[in-house]
């Protein structure tokens, strides 16, 4: 006689709105660890980035998602938009035409801007710093609290918008710094 073991109905219980977004993506990072992918050590991994459009990684052309690690160049062509994810609390989405750059260090990740739009939500836990290339300009703001901004580099000019909370803009060759508010 055979004896099969009775099944039984998990439910899985699902947090609502952009909690669960988070939930997902700390449990994404996670197993990307855990299999091992090739190449991507703790140290070095950045994140992981969902594309629509034209997007290119170090100058080839990705489809859907993809693993982002330390020194890589995420691109966005006309239309294409990226989704990059830091930890469950700080993520990029880059507007279409942009370039950046993402580099770690034992301090977090800075995401330094070449041209473009970038959206940040975080909470500057592991996000350090968005810099704007060969400006000798970053902006940041103290880690723990959410912060949404805009950040527009054009080939002319840049602009820093502070939709929810405060940001410190520091501008490394005047030595200063100013705080952009709210609004």
């Amino acid at each position: 006689m055979l004896c099969f073991p009775r099944l039984y109905e998990i439910p899985i219980l699902t947090p609502l709105g952009e909690d669960a977004m988070y939930l997902w993506i700390s449990a994404l990072l996670g197993a990307l660890l855990s299999l091992g992918v090739p190449g991507v050590s703790p140290e070095t991994l950045v994140g992981t980035a969902r594309v629509s459009g034209p997007v290119f990684l170090n100058g080839t052309k990705v489809n859907q998602s993809v693993v982002i690690t330390d020194g890589d160049r995420l691109a966005t062509g006309p239309g294409g938009i990226a989704s990059l994810n830091l930890s469950s609390t700080d993520r990029l989405i880059l507007g279409e035409s942009t370039n950046i750059r993402l580099v770690t260090s034992p301090r977090g990740v800075s995401a330094e801007v070449e041209i473009g739009r970038l959206q940040v939500n975080a909470s500057h836990q592991r996000l350090r710093e968005v810099r704007l290339t060969d400006e000798g300009v970053s902006i940041s703001s103290t880690p723990g609290t959410p912060r949404d901004y805009m950040v527009t580099r054009m080939a002319n000019a840049s602009y820093v918008l502070a939709r929810k909370g405060s940001v410190t803009i520091v501008d490394e060759g005047y030595g200063s710094s100013t705080e952009v508010p709210e609004g």
